[in-house]
């Protein structure tokens, strides 16, 4: 083989090591930053989980404050039901009341 034939197979290893070491960087580098990121994502899993797991109890107990409110909502209008309807008696009562009142009944004397 000539010089030049033996330089172009060097040269061409070289280059090919070369090559093969700064593919082989920027795979190390893509794989770390592939790691990061699934790192950052399992904490951000971690941290939804966590904020899941509140927002579950904080409904459990924004749960319980509503029966409650529905319930005491349900004894107003209960209440109120029962004003009303005593509310018509003593109208009753009173108009009945002022029916049998006669105007002699009222003068002074």
């Amino acid at each position: 083989m000539s010089r030049n034939a033996l330089l172009l197979i060097v040269a061409a290893t070289i280059g090919l090591l070369t090559f093969a070491g700064v593919s082989k960087f920027f795979d190390a580098r893509k794989i770390q930053d592939l790691r990061d990121r699934e790192m950052a994502l399992h904490f951000e899993a971690n941290e939804s989980d966590e904020r899941q797991a509140a927002l579950m109890a904080q409904l459990g107990t924004d749960s319980v404050a509503r029966d409650s409110v529905e319930q005491l909502n349900a004894t107003l209008r209960h209440d109120i039901q029962r004003a009303q309807t005593q509310r018509v008696r003593i109208v009753r009562v009173r108009d009945s009341a002022r029916a049998t009142i006669h105007e002699d009944t009222l003068s002074a004397g």
